[in-house]
């Protein structure tokens, strides 16, 4: 079986000047790739969303390792939907 080259991930942030910002920093600093953002309001949090990233990598480097740690340093919720 081939190995993943794509990772799709969700998260949350607080509504806060800056947080999306340090959020993909975390991908940013590691030279990960994106190739979709999106976003969802949550229901029920004015002003909040749900952000779901695709990124090329694969989850046993350690660059996507590193990316993802950082990540739940800085967002309220992370996610790992899945890797193909």
């Amino acid at each position: 079986m081939p190995a993943s080259k794509k990772i799709s991930i969700a998260f949350s942030t607080k509504n806060e000047a800056g947080s999306l910002f340090r959020s993909l920093a975390a991908l940013a600093l590691r030279d990960l790739s994106l190739t979709k953002i999106e976003s969802r309001p949550l229901k029920g949090k004015a002003w909040e969303y749900m952000f779901y990233v695709d990124f090329e990598g694969q989850l046993k480097d350690e660059r996507v390792q590193n990316a993802i740690r950082h990540l739940r340093e800085t967002a309220d919720f992370v996610k790992v939907l899945g890797a193909y």
